[in-house]
Formats: structure tokens, C-alpha cells, sequence
């Protein structure tokens, strides 16, 4: 059996553990594997990374990777959101079977079941959280599964922020909410920034941007010269894509006839949409299915706009990304996080969650010149390398000494790393 530790490690090098029910070779990550895989990608050389998850169809589990990066296997799943929730099933077996760790080696989570399952492994250990405040996440528009079990979220969200030594959060608002409720030093819990892969996102050239309309138009009958809008992400409620088609809808005059609304993603809404498309906007809404990460930037480097009618963000990769790309978003406001990245009238549109005034942003983004140095601008600014660097710091700050949380004094394992559970 191997050792889950990066081979070439060396003395005093950092290792950090990726505790997560995703995959980073899958072609179409979710949104925190994405933010991974940036930090991952834009670490110093001396940072290795073991990713402790989960085999997905399709996806390379290149297990000994080039030495950054080792994947270990815990369990597997067709479909990412089975019918007993993955985190749970994850997180029993990561309980059972976690890995040891050794000097300079340090546990990052992106969700609370598994940091929650893990509080009794020796070592230091960081949270991260991608909601909002807990609004977002146990309110009655959250898909959430925690929506049904709100106090006992709340007490597990505690009992983790209490044990672990860092926790980064995305927003002041549950920044607030999680040091009222757990009272530990303000300084545990602090603001992060998502990074976006600037190289993969990025404007493009004329030639290679009608290459992709003429795929388009060959494959999915969008016409090369339309004004092309992209929605991407989860056809789930908290999405509210029936208000994209709506204000598609809303696109009524003449004038409007061009504008071509391309869907990436999948989900539990898929069938009602085909049917909302077609009777409000019939032959203008386009529905791509499940599409890899590669080609989500294609679509964000040839459209005209990208349209987010999410009720609830905390911090949308998606925006960053189209933005990187060149590409003007436009938003609706009571998603706060995705409204905070948008500059109004420079790099796009905040507005009403009501179709006449999606419609409305639509047209004036629309008439703006593409791409857009002003939205690349803003995507740059979001470059792993940067937006990442004082993560680095505080876990190489961590992982330096040995940990002591509430009192409780932690020692790094030495002893031999066995499997993971299959």
C-alpha cells in the first residue's frame, strides 16, 4: 500500500490534506473544487497536496500525479447528488480511516460533515465555508439538505468553528453570525477571496471566438450572429433559472429577436425548463446539459453577456471566470455575493429579480463593445497566485507548531499511513 504522502517530499516542506466529497480530475468540478484546484495550482513549489475524495465517472484519478498532487480514493458515486447525501457516507469513512499526519502537514475542509466527523485527528485543521450567511444556506429557497435540520447544522457549524484552528468564510455577515454563536477570538475566523484560473478564463481572439459561434450554430442551432447570453450552473431552485427564460421572454421586440440564451449545467429542473423554453421563449433558449470546465470558458470567451438569477451567492465563481473572459455579467441584486463583484456600468448590470428589468440590464449590456478590458481587469485581480498567498501563510504558520485549540493540545501522528477506505 502507498503512503498518501506526495513522493519527493522534503524536509520542511508543507502538505496539505484536501478533505472533500469531490474529485479534482473531474472534466465539471462544482464550485469548490474549482477554488481547490486554484489553490492547488498556485502554490509555491515546496506546498504538496493530498486529495482525500471521491471517484467520479469519467474522471482521471491520476493517484501518484507529478508529485504536487496525490489522490486517494474513499468512495465513489455515479452522480453527485445521490439520494443519501455524499458528504455523510464521506464523512463515516474519513472518520474511520483518516490519515495520519506528520510535521509540517495540515487538514483543509470545504465542508462542515467531514471537518465535524474529523475533530478527534491530531493536527492542525482549517474550514472553509463557500455560503452566505446561514440565510442562504437554511433558508426556505436553499436546496440544501440541511434546510430540513436547521438547529442541528447550527450546532454542528459550532461545535466545528470551536475545534478547529482556522476558519475562512467568504462574507461579514456570517463572519459576524459565526462569532456571536461560537465565541471563540475574532481572529479565528477571517475573510477569504476565490480564486479564478486567469490562463483558462481569458478573452478570445476574434478567429478563435467565431469558431466557437460556428460550432454552436452547427450543434445546437444558435445562429452564429446572435447576441449570445450564457447561464451557467445547477438548474436547482436556488438558481431560479424560470426567471432566465422569463426575461428571455420579456426580450419581446424586434430589436430583442437576435438574443440567444446558451444553458450549461444540469440538474433537477432540466425538464421543466424545456418546457418553460418553449412556450416563453421558444427557439432562443438553448440547454447544453452537464459541460466540462474547458468549455464553459469557451462559451464565457464567445458570449455577449453572462446572466446570473441566483436568489442567494456568496462569492459565484462563475462571475470571476466570465469576467476573466472578457465577458459582462449581469446580476440579480438579493444575490448579494455575485452583486459585491459587479461594478454597475463598467463591467455589468445589478438589477431587480423581475423579468422586465433582467431584460432591461440585458439590453444595455449587451450593447457594449466585446470583450471588455475593463471586466479582464477585474478578473486578473482574482489570479490564484495572489488572491491565495496569505492562505499559505497562515497554513505554513500552522503547520510550523504544534496546534492548541480550547486547550487541547495536539500532537502530529507518526505513526505508518495506511490506505483509505474503498
Amino acid at each position: 500500500m502507498s503512503s498518501p504522502h506526495p513522493p519527493h517530499a522534503r524536509h520542511g516542506d508543507l502538505t496539505v490534506h484536501l478533505v472533500h466529497a469531490g474529485n479534482p480530475f473531474s472534466s465539471d468540478p462544482d464550485g469548490i473544487v474549482s477554488v481547490q484546484r486554484n489553490f492547488v495550482a498556485g502554490a509555491p513549489s515546496d506546498v504538496r497536496f493530498v486529495y482525500w475524495g471521491v471517484d467520479r465517472p469519467g474522471a482521471v484519478a491520476a493517484r501518484e500525479g507529478d508529485g504536487t498532487l496525490v489522490y486517494r480514493r474513499v468512495t465513489s458515486s455515479p452522480v453527485q447528488r445521490p439520494r443519501v447525501p455524499l458528504a455523510v457516507r464521506y464523512s463515516a469513512r474519513m472518520a474511520l480511516a483518516p490519515p495520519h499526519l506528520g510535521p509540517g502537514e495540515v487538514l483543509r475542509f470545504d465542508r462542515v460533515e467531514p471537518a465535524l466527523a474529523m475533530l478527534h485527528v491530531p493536527g492542525p485543521k482549517v474550514l472553509f465555508l463557500h455560503h452566505g450567511p446561514l440565510r442562504d444556506l437554511l433558508g426556505p429557497s436553499s436546496d440544501s439538505r440541511w434546510r430540513w435540520v436547521r438547529p442541528g447544522y447550527r450546532a454542528a457549524l459550532r461545535r466545528v468553528v470551536r475545534g478547529v484552528n482556522q476558519v475562512y468564510v467568504l462574507g461579514d455577515d456570517l463572519r459576524r453570525e459565526l462569532l456571536a454563536a461560537s465565541d471563540v477570538p475574532s481572529e479565528r475566523v477571517a475573510l477569504f477571496r476565490v480564486p479564478v484560473d486567469t490562463e483558462l478564463f481569458r478573452p478570445l481572439p476574434e478567429p478563435e471566438r467565431q469558431a466557437v459561434r460556428d460550432e454552436l450554430a452547427r450543434r445546437e442551432g444558435v445562429p452564429a450572429t446572435a447576441r449570445m447570453v450564457v447561464f451557467a450552473g445547477r438548474l436547482e431552485r436556488i438558481k431560479r433559472p424560470r426567471l432566465m427564460i422569463e426575461a428571455v421572454g420579456a426580450l419581446s421586440t424586434s430589436a430583442d429577436a437576435d438574443v440567444h440564451v446558451v444553458v450549461a449545467g444540469t440538474g433537477s429542473l432540466r425538464s421543466s425548463m424545456e418546457v418553460d423554453a418553449a412556450r416563453l421563449a421558444p427557439g432562443r433558449v438553448h440547454l447544453l446539459g452537464s459541460v466540462s470546465q474547458a468549455n464553459v470558458a469557451r462559451l464565457l470567451g464567445a458570449a455577449d453577456a453572462l446572466l446570473l438569477t441566483s436568489a442567494s451567492e456568496a462569492s459565484p465563481n462563475v462571475v470571476l471566470e466570465a469576467l476573466a473572459a472578457g465577458c459582462p455579467v449581469v446580476v440579480t441584486g438579493d444575490a448579494e455575493g455575485a452583486a459585491r463583484l459587479v461594478r454597475p456600468g463598467v463591467n455589468g448590470a445589478v438589477c431587480e429579480p423581475e423579468p422586465g428589468r433582467i431584460a432591461d440590464a440585458l439590453r444595455d449590456v449587451l450593447s457594449w463593445p466585446r470583450p471588455s478590458d475593463a471586466c479582464r481587469t477585474a478578473g486578473v485581480e482574482s489570479a490564484p497566485g495572489p488572491v491565495n498567498e496569505p492562505l499559505y501563510a497562515r497554513f505554513r504558520e500552522l503547520a510550523a507548531r504544534e496546534a492548541s485549540i480550547d486547550g487541547h493540545r495536539f500532537e502530529p501522528w507518526l505513526l505508518p499511513v495506511g490506505e483509505a477506505v474503498s
